[in-house]
Order: structure tokens, then sequence, then C-alpha cells
């Protein structure tokens, strides 16, 4: 194993002649960079888990990638006071069985138990009636989530109802899971029962190695998709340069790290939102200066080219420029942190950055401590200086055996989407 990582980089400037797997027909292989601990939507918290939940559940609405409210499982709804009416489009489980709006909210109810204890339901489903009995165990159901027929729901709030509330329901942690799903399979039900209504079905799991799915019914995608964990990039990255593997996400710190040969073969896919950088006028400190480095040198130098600023090179007037500032960012947003550290290294040592959690980020903002943060949202009270930088997206290392490739609005692949190539 030493001898295999100390070669690493030589394999990666001359992949070894090492012949192809043989290929089966129909099938896509995604390398997975986390192990899936589970692959319940309501629980789901990795990458990894929101691939699976994405491509095997439903949610009732969703957002498209532009960032567009869309009917799912739903079809349309209505509004009267304190009630959402939903109906339901006609769909059918993996196993053929139809999606009734029993199945609709038991599976609702179910998000909430407290032996799923999914943290986004509760406070996703917090506005339903009957909430609180279902969260302490001592209702099975929520009185305030009827099936008034096969195809029509009704939701009772406890505020007046309004098409915000679509918004929660398009979170793919409150993705349609079948009640029986569970309750046939027991403690394992996820290796044995995974009956959802998105177009593919869990045909072999073995974990910390593979997950291999199904496409079922007339959905569009291979037939099959392989789902591979890799403990590190660099050793997917050595299949995919070996041809063993379609598809690798990338990191956006890890594309200037590779090859050049490689570097071709990076898909760009948009996500909602635009980055920007956030000025604030009113803050504590004063407000920032603009950096002395223009604004498409700042992107293009972030991403290697893969993604072109939304603005001008030109900033704003009224601001000063070149002089020293601290710019906060989220943590765990990759993007925002790259463009960060790119722009330290680009000013020498004017900008410093500040890694905060988006919690953290918001609280410092709001309460007029950070003058310069790269976010999504303006978060300043009374409005600050926005200057766009970025389109969200995720990078994709994609094999010639593929053609097209989406993505959903969480940044997981989009099976349907892919097409192998003969």
């Amino acid at each position: 194993m030493l001898l295999v990582l100390a070669l690493t980089p030589a394999v990666l400037i001359r992949p070894a002649r090492v012949p192809p797997p043989k290929p089966v027909a129909g099938a896509v292989t995604v390398a997975l960079l986390s192990n899936p601990v589970t692959v319940d939507p309501a629980k789901a918290s990795t990458p990894a888990e929101w691939a699976v939940a994405d491509n095997v559940f439903q949610p009732l609405y969703r957002f498209n990638a532009s960032g567009r409210l869309v009917p799912d499982l739903a079809s349309s709804a209505q509004f009267t006071g304190h009630r959402v009416i939903l109906h339901l489009a006609h769909r059918n489980l993996s196993n053929g069985q139809p999606v009734t709006a029993a199945m609709v909210a038991g599976s609702l109810a179910r998000a909430l138990e407290p032996s799923v204890h999914s943290l986004a339901a509760l406070q996703l489903l917090k506005p339903v009636r009957g909430y609180a009995a279902v969260v302490a165990g001592t209702k099975s159901g929520l009185s305030g989530v009827t099936a008034t027929s096969s195809s029509t729901l009704t939701l009772t709030l406890r505020k007046p109802a309004g098409p915000w509330f679509l918004r929660n329901l398009a979170n793919p942690a409150l993705a349609i899971v079948p009640p029986a799903d569970p309750l046939r399979g027991g403690p394992d039900w996820q290796l044995t029962n995974l009956y959802g209504s998105g177009g593919y079905r869990l045909h072999a799991w073995n974990p910390s190695d593979y997950l291999s799915f199904e496409r079922t019914g007339s959905t569009t995608g291979p037939e099959k998709v392989e789902l591979v964990v890799y403990p590190s990039f660099h050793e997917a990255l050595m299949s995919f340069v070996n041809q063993s593997l379609d598809i690798v996400p990338v990191a956006p710190e890890q594309l200037a790290g590779l090859p050049m040969d490689v570097r071709r073969r990076v898909l760009t896919l948009p996500v909602p939102g635009t980055l920007s950088l956030y000025l604030n006028p009113k803050a504590k400190s004063g407000i920032a200066a603009y950096p002395a480095t223009g604004i498409r040198r700042w992107v293009s130098a972030a991403f290697s080219g893969h993604l072109q600023a939304v603005s001008s090179a030109a900033w704003p007037a009224g601001v000063p420029q070149g002089k020293p500032m601290t710019l906060a960012v989220n943590q765990s947003n990759g993007e925002a942190v790259l463009l960060a550290e790119t722009l330290r290294g680009l000013e020498h040592g004017r900008v410093t950055v500040q890694m905060m959690t988006s919690t953290a980020l918001m609280q410092a903002v709001r309460g007029g401590q950070v003058n310069a943060y790269l976010g999504i949202v303006d978060g300043y009270a009374g409005g600050g200086i926005q200057v766009p930088l970025a389109p969200m997206a995720t990078f994709w290392l994609v094999g010639p055996t593929v053609a097209g490739a989406r993505v959903y609005a969480d940044g997981s692949l989009n099976w349907h989407s892919l097409t192998p190539r003969p």
C-alpha cells in the first residue's frame, strides 16, 4: 500500500497501461467520496446520502437547477384559510404500487417519529397541526394531514396557508418514503425494502464498498447506476484515468490540481444561487475596501477558467480600493472558501480570511461585526453593497462513455439525465 501511494503522482501523469474493465451495457459508474450511512431521505446529511435520496425517492415539490419551485409528486396546490389542498400526480413505486394520499400522509408523519428523529423534518413540518403529538410519540399520525381521496391530501396549518409552505415540502428530507418499507423490512429495511417513486430501486448494497441501483419503469437514464465508495479523491481520479469510473465529483479546491489532459473532462453544472461580495457601510469597523484585483481575474484564477464572473472587471464606484480588508466566509461553502483563499493569494497579504459557520456568520453580519463577506444572501439589516461574483455550481469529471448530465438543486447528480454511449 505504501508503495502504491508513493507512486501515485507518476500514475496520474502516465496512466498505468492496464486494460479497461469490461463495460456493462447501459450502466454508469459514479464515485462516492463519503460512505453513506443511511439512504433514508429524512436523515440524509451528506452528498452520498442526498444522491441516493434524490434519485430513489421524490418530494411533493422540488427546486429545479435554476432555483424555481416545481411540482414533483404533487401536480397542483390550492390554498384556503389555514389549509393546503394537494392534488397528486399519477405515480407508481418501483414495485408497481401506486402512490396514494394515504401513503404520503403516513410518510410525512413517519419523518417526525422519535425513532426517525429527522432534525430537518422537525423544522419543516412544525407549522402542521398535530405536529407536537407525533414528535412526542403519543400519536402515530398527523391530525392536520388528511387523505380526502386516493389522490387528494389536505394539510391544516397553524397559520394562514400559502405558497411559502410548498417550499418546505420541496426539501429532500420530506421525500416520500412508503411507511410499508420500514414495516416490512424492520431495522434493516434500507437493505431489503427500498421502494420509492424516483425511478430507481436498490439492487445491492455492500456497506463501505458500493451500492447498485436498477432503473424501473419507463423513466430515462442508464439501466444501472453503480455507486463505488473511494477513500480519497486521488484514488477515484486514478480509476477515472484508467477508465474504471465514468463520473467523479470534484470539489472546487481540487480543480487546479487536475492534470491538464484530465481537466478537459470537467463538466460545470449550475445550482441555484449567485456568490456575491457584500459590504456593509454601517459596520462598526467601517466599510471594507474593494480588492485591487479585478473581478474577472479573481473568479477565473479561483476556478481555473471553469467559471466566469457574472460582473464586469470594474468595481462599483464610491468605495476605496486596495486597502487591507478582512473577508468572512461560510466554511462549509467550498466555492466561497476557494474564492476567499484565492483573493488572499492575489492580494499579497492585504486580505485576511475569517472562516465561520453559517450560523455564526449570519449572527456576526446582522450584529454589524462583519463589514465584508462572501455569500449567497444579503444578511445586512437595511441592505449593503452587493457585487455579484460567480454563479453557484458543481464540478464533475465525466468520461466519454456518458452523454448529458444535470444536478438537483442540492448539487447531487440527476441519474435520469445520464445517457450511456455504446
